[in-house]
């Protein structure tokens, strides 16, 4: 069921779409009210989203929040009620939804939840139960649970659809290639590392515990890969045939099937290990997402668990710079938890000084990681934001693929606003004034690229000396150039502002000529 199916005769065909009209494709999946502004955090995808906007009725520019995260949740759509509460939505609203294709769908007053509900409700049990139908025994057989080994479960479900399956689950003994003629290989490392780096091709299904996705491996051939926990690797994939671009209806039925019972066997794995861990590891993570809303309420689960969390504290994120250097690390504090392929740590705020950054600097070098740190917080409630500051800051090492080392989240402040400014209008009338006289000056002198002389110049504070010593050349022919510089541009780099000038054309011709910043030419 899609967003455009509710305006239907049958459905609610008095719904009107206030914006977003390029997402009524979207699928849903589930319906619910929501009661509070940030209920963003709880959408796994795929739900139609309910609310009289009482609960924005304060403020209702906090619905430009709400609306791009849970658009970014995979939301299927927002049904508001205008005219109780406020009669009309903000234009950033409007504009925010139209941006991400988020459908906002106003509900006509006299509609009771309990109606749009039911009515929804029924439509989705009628198309699972026409899916169930469709199904072949075979998948009927899957969810019987006749197939109990992991292996033979696999190896006959490559065998019914004439498929290779690999089995990246390491935590089930699985790191095998299932043969559709029922051999069972196993993966070597160097197969486990290629299958690690291979690029997204295209979201198959993004909602929901198992998410899955085409992927693109050597020789052009297409996968498709269904990942079945985000806590470490647990995945399956589906080698597809040359030329077929995605899995059949029925080839994705078994292998979501499939998934799912590996999944549960991920899960009581898990489980059976240490429930306690677990449980520490989700009050961690609670903390850091913010799930709290009250102080003794994170004391008295702390104290449940036999833990204290202290205060003032800081979070630190160590993550990999590939997938294959986070293979048996854990970080040696006790409050910290696994993200994927990285993990989270909650750490005293005297931490930060002495030697214990100093060792976090040796590990990140010999661990080929990035160990980020988030600012201080001075209670457990503060906790989410220096989260979220790792994870901005994660988002940058990754973007200016960073060596590795220990990044404080105000240092990477400074990359942040440096790879804003090529992107401004400003920069190309500063590389015209400043550098493109410096390019035709360059062709008429043979001597010195303007580039290599620029750098060195930038690199010793316009040392004239120092620059021509690092580039291997005389004095006088530094100087030279510096005076048909002065005179091309206007220059007085006896000036701050015009060696600030210099050094930002410098910058901005480096990143829109190559791609790359400057600070990692070497």
């Amino acid at each position: 069921m899609r967003v455009i199916d509710l305006f239907n005769k049958d459905m609610f065909p008095d719904f009107r779409l206030l914006a977003g009209s390029s997402g009524l494709d979207r699928e849903i999946s589930s319906v619910g009210v929501i009661d509070v502004p940030d209920g963003y955090k709880w959408v796994r995808g795929g739900e139609l989203l309910l609310t009289s906007g009482f609960i924005f009725s304060h403020d209702l520019n906090s619905l430009v929040e709400f609306v791009a995260r849970a658009a970014e949740g995979r939301a299927a759509a927002l049904s508001i009620k205008l005219g109780r509460f406020f009669r009309d939505l903000p234009p950033r609203v409007l504009e925010m939804a139209e941006e991400m294709g988020f459908p906002i769908l106003n509900v006509p007053l006299p509609y009771r939840w309990s109606d749009v509900i039911e009515l929804i409700q029924r439509r989705l049990a009628k198309e699972e139960r026409l899916l169930e139908e469709e199904r072949e025994p075979w998948v009927e057989m899957l969810t019987r649970g006749d197939f109990l080994d992991a292996k033979r479960l696999l190896s006959s479900l490559s065998s019914e659809i004439q498929r290779e399956i690999w089995a990246l689950i390491p935590v089930l003994g699985l790191t095998h290639s299932f043969q559709p003629d029922g051999s069972i290989l196993p993966l070597e490392e160097d197969s486990l590392r290629r299958a690690r780096s291979h690029p997204s091709r295209e979201a198959l299904d993004l909602r929901g515990p198992i998410t899955s996705e085409l992927i693109e491996v050597e020789g052009g051939r297409v996968v498709a890969r269904y990942v079945l926990s985000q806590q470490g690797l647990a995945e399956l994939r589906l080698v597809l045939l040359p030329g077929e671009s995605s899995p059949s209806r029925y080839q994705e039925q078994v292998m979501r099937r499939a998934s799912q019972l590996l999944r549960m066997a991920v899960l009581e794995s898990a489980y059976s290990s240490s429930r306690e861990e677990e449980r520490k590891e989700r009050f961690l993570e609670n903390l850091c997402l913010g799930f709290y809303a009250d102080q003794s309420l994170v004391e008295e689960e702390a104290r449940s668990l036999g833990i204290e969390v202290p205060s003032p504290s800081f979070v630190v994120l160590f993550a990999p710079q590939e997938a294959e250097t986070a293979l048996g690390f854990v970080p040696p504090y006790e409050l910290s938890y696994r993200l994927g392929s990285s993990w989270v740590a909650i750490l005293p705020a005297e931490l930060r000084r002495g030697g214990e950054l100093e060792r976090m600097s040796e590990l990140a070098q010999r661990r080929r990681m990035w160990v980020l740190l988030g600012s201080v917080s001075s209670n457990a409630l503060e906790i989410q934001r220096s989260y979220q500051e790792v994870k901005r800051a994660l988002e940058l090492v990754s973007r200016f693929k960073a060596p590795a080392g220990v990044y404080s989240t105000s240092e990477l402040a400074l990359y942040s606003l440096l790879s804003a400014i090529p992107r401004l209008p400003e920069s190309h009338a500063l590389w015209e004034r400043y550098w493109k006289p410096l390019v035709e000056m360059s062709k008429r002198r043979h001597a010195l690229r303007v580039s290599q002389l620029v750098a060195a110049l930038i690199k010793h504070d316009f040392n004239a000396k120092a620059a021509a010593e690092e580039l291997h050349v005389h004095y006088n022919t530094v100087r030279n150039h510096l005076e048909d510089m002065a005179l091309n541009l206007g220059l007085d780099l006896k000036l701050p502002e015009h060696k600030l000038a210099l050094t930002l054309a410098y910058y901005v011709d480096q990143v829109t000529s190559r791609g790359v910043p400057p600070w990692r030419s070497g």
